[in-house]
């Protein structure tokens, strides 16, 4: 995938429209087009820009090493730890709690689906 096509690939994941893209950024939907289809390179600021608009960093646009869902959910877990910072050690903990009943309920919704489904969960088998 060239840069471009990384541009435009991210920009999609995002939701977002090139016009769109080009507003946030401050550049012209030509340029954004222009960019996507390798017609010109960005400048590092503008690309730093377009990074930012689409919630991943400049060194996740070039992790070609990880599929562009793995940095886009990195990406979003950044964006929690970041607002983590600040809190005091109640607060941290109390969002330690939630975070595992949250856990929970997910796992036992997960059971609720596969017993509903006729999975055996226990793993005893169907008699």
């Amino acid at each position: 995938m060239n840069l471009g096509q990384r541009v435009r690939y991210f920009r999609r994941l995002a939701g977002l429209s090139g016009r769109a893209l080009a507003q946030e950024v401050g550049l012209d939907p030509s340029q954004i087009t222009k960019i996507e289809t390798n017609v010109t390179k960005p400048s590092l600021d503008s690309l730093e820009r377009i990074c930012t608009a689409v919630g991943i960093t400049l060194a996740d646009f070039f992790n070609f090493d990880k599929r562009p869902e793995e940095i886009i959910a990195h990406s979003a877990n950044l964006e929690i730890l970041k607002s983590i910072e600040g809190l005091d050690q109640e607060s941290i903990e109390e969002l330690k709690k939630y975070i595992r009943y949250l856990k929970v309920r997910q796992t036992l919704d997960l059971s609720k689906d596969e017993e509903s489904a006729g999975l055996d969960t226990k793993g005893g088998g169907n008699t």
